[in-house]
């Protein structure tokens, strides 16, 4: 019996121990965390919504569980929004995206910002790549690399279309990655109707700074 609770002690010890110290790195490490999660999406939209004299990070509006990052120009005036949402109809679990669109509507271009979908499937309709031939790299072209986001088959798909009435079982998924090209519809269509049913007041947000 003595030695059961010698065993229960020292185990309870060593539990307390390590979970004393994960809370301590958690705590430690939190700031830096938040920072690169801050830079990470500053890249984002820094991608998808092109020149702007403002901080759409810090320029937002919420609406429908999603968040939209206003783009101004010198004058104030929205230029552009990225409307962030989230989907769990992912193969690996939640998926989120980033969509950016005019003022009047208009979807300019879709960023799958976090996914956990199998690399070489589900990957193929979340991830934008960068790719060149073997004579852009012998002559040193850049390529997409500095014209904007690399090419995705499926999310350009999304391009063009309007959000007013858009309905994302129209556009074609990929062959192969049918459950990630559901996900990423299903985020795009929360996108859209949030800014359908919001779109006054977005464009009508003004600034605080």
């Amino acid at each position: 019996m003595k030695e059961v609770l010698k065993l229960a002690l020292a185990l309870g010890l060593t539990c307390l121990i390590a979970g004393s110290i994960l809370v301590y790195a958690n705590a430690m490490t939190a700031d830096a965390r938040d920072a690169a999660t801050q830079r990470e999406k500053q890249n984002a939209l820094a991608q998808i919504l092109g020149t702007f004299a403002n901080q759409p990070i810090d320029d937002t509006m919420t609406s429908d569980g999603v968040t939209f990052y206003l783009a101004r120009d010198a004058e104030g005036k929205v230029v552009r929004l990225a409307g962030e949402a989230a989907s769990s109809q992912g193969f690996g679990g939640d998926l989120k995206v980033m969509v950016s669109l005019a003022p009047e509507g208009t979807l300019l271009n879709v960023l799958v910002t976090e996914h956990k979908e199998t690399p070489g499937l589900g990957t193929n309709a979340t991830d934008r790549k960068l790719t060149r031939s073997l004579w852009s790299l012998f002559a040193g072209d850049p390529g997409a690399a500095t014209a904007g986001l690399p090419p995705n088959g499926y999310l350009d798909r999304f391009a063009g279309q309007a959000a007013a009435g858009f309905e994302a079982g129209r556009v074609d998924g990929i062959s192969g990655a049918t459950i990630s090209s559901r996900a990423v519809g299903d985020a795009v269509q929360r996108v859209c109707d949030a800014f359908s049913r919001n779109q006054a007041a977005l464009l009508n947000e003004r600034s605080a700074s």
